[in-house]
């Protein structure tokens, strides 16, 4: 072992330089200074509170939604009618229904019918000398007509409002679970990572545009050990077993060192044997 400060050789495992007496000893932040790793004494699992603030701000248009669809199915039977007679501008007696939703400041349609000598007409139209020609079939029951034909077209125009609300409802809610913030819950009796390793990489989680099994990988360190924590599970992925650790392929392949050994592994820690080229014996 090398002496940092005046370069002296010492023996292996010495605590202390035989020469200048300075520490031979190296924490780890020292040792693998390009892994980031921090001491865990004083932190604790990463809550994704980005991905939290999102849903809320998400769960404010999804309860607006929510509520314009209740409103739909209770206007649909509850609502405001009334019948009144009038005359247009063009001096033509008619009767008309309008229909309302319940509070009175949504929807509003009316339905119409013209009196032409007592007698009431769905249509009428401009005949010659600018005189008023009634045009359909005869109304027998003018208040009867118009409140049927006003509710018809109130509800025709209430079902889609309502199917529109709903499926905006139903994607902002997926959009929001599995899409955005679909991080999963931290479980309960999950251990403090102080007491699951002694130093992790620093990691940042901000638990958005995530789906909920998708892990994230960061390397920990627990009794000298190297291991891999899913700090999106709040769990160890690979227990603490090696002498070293580094990414060979993200998230799929590392170079490991075992008992002195070097080694690839996968990510569940099943060694990789060595591919043995095909051998072709020379016959004499």
């Amino acid at each position: 072992m090398k002496c940092r400060k005046c370069g002296t050789e010492n023996i292996a495992n010495a605590k202390f330089c035989r020469h200048c007496g300075d520490s031979l000893v190296m924490n780890i932040m020292d040792l693998y200074p390009k892994l980031n790793f921090i001491p865990t004494n004083f932190m604790d699992w990463k809550k994704p509170n980005v991905g939290r603030f999102i849903k809320v701000l998400l769960s404010i248009p999804i309860c607006i939604l929510l509520f314009l669809c209740i409103y739909c199915l209770w206007s649909y039977n509850v609502y405001n009618q009334r019948g009144l007679n009038s005359e247009g501008g063009n001096g033509i007696k008619m009767y008309f229904t309008d229909i309302q939703d319940p509070l009175g400041v949504w929807w509003y349609e009316e339905a119409h019918c013209y009196n032409f000598n007592g007698n009431y007409y769905p249509y009428y139209r401009e005949g010659s000398y600018d005189e008023c020609i009634p045009d359909g079939e005869q109304i027998t029951d003018p208040v009867e007509w118009t409140a049927e034909k006003s509710l018809f077209e109130y509800r025709r125009r209430l079902v889609p409002r309502f199917m529109s609300f709903a499926c905006g409802a139903i994607a902002l809610f997926l959009i929001m679970h599995f899409v955005i913030c679909g991080y999963p819950k931290r479980p309960k009796g999950t251990k403090p990572l102080s007491e699951v390793a002694d130093y992790c990489q620093k990691y940042s989680y901000w638990g958005i545009f995530r789906r909920r099994k998708t892990p994230k990988f960061v390397f920990f360190i627990k009794d000298g050990q190297f291991g891999i924590l899913d700090v999106a599970h709040y769990s160890v992925f690979l227990p603490a077993r090696y002498d070293f650790l580094s990414w060979r392929e993200k998230n799929k392949y590392l170079n490991a060192v075992i008992n002195g050994r070097n080694v690839i592994i996968d990510i569940y820690g099943k060694e990789l044997k060595p591919k043995i080229r095909n051998y072709h014996p020379i016959h004499d």
